[in-house]
C-alpha cells in the first residue's frame, strides 16, 4: 500500500453501525486512520480537533442529512474531498445534491459501495485537488 496513504485522515458518518464498523476496518486495512460517526452532531464534535483529509457521508443520518454536515467540513477542510452516500438514486435531493457535487471535490455513489472502490475514488479526487487549475 502506498506510504502516502498510510497518514490519510478519513471520517465515516453512517448511522448504520455494523456497516459503519465493516467500512473503518476495510479502510484500516488499506491504510486509513479512521474516524467513525453515527450522526451529524458526533461527526463535527468528534472532528472539532482533527485534520481531515476525506470524508465519506450517509445521506440519511438521525440528526439531519450529510449535506449538512458538508459546510462546516468545508469551512474547516477547504480541499477536502467528500463521498456521499445513499441507498437511493441521486435525484432525490434534487438541486442541493447538484450544488454539493458542482464544488468539484464531492461525489454521489449509491450504497452498497466497497471500501476498495471508495478509496480509488478518492484517490482520484486527491489527484484532481493536487492538479492545477485552468
Amino acid at each position: 500500500m502506498p506510504a502516502a496513504t498510510m497518514s490519510r485522515h478519513l471520517l465515516i458518518t453512517e448511522d448504520d453501525a455494523p456497516l459503519r464498523q465493516m467500512l473503518a476496518w476495510d479502510f484500516a486495512d488499506l491504510g486509513y486512520r479512521v474516524t467513525e460517526a453515527g450522526c451529524c452532531r458526533e461527526a463535527l464534535a468528534l472532528t472539532a480537533g482533527l485534520h481531515l483529509d476525506v470524508a465519506l457521508l450517509d445521506y440519511n443520518l438521525p440528526d439531519g442529512l450529510g449535506t449538512d454536515l458538508i459546510p462546516p467540513l468545508i469551512r474547516r477542510f477547504p480541499a477536502l474531498p467528500i463521498i456521499l452516500c445513499s441507498g437511493r438514486e441521486p435525484a432525490w435531493c434534487g438541486t442541493e445534491l447538484e450544488r454539493m457535487l458542482a464544488r468539484g471535490s464531492c461525489r454521489f455513489v449509491c450504497k452498497p459501495a466497497p471500501a476498495s472502490q471508495l478509496h480509488r475514488l478518492f484517490e482520484q479526487m486527491l489527484v484532481q485537488a493536487q492538479a492545477p487549475a485552468h
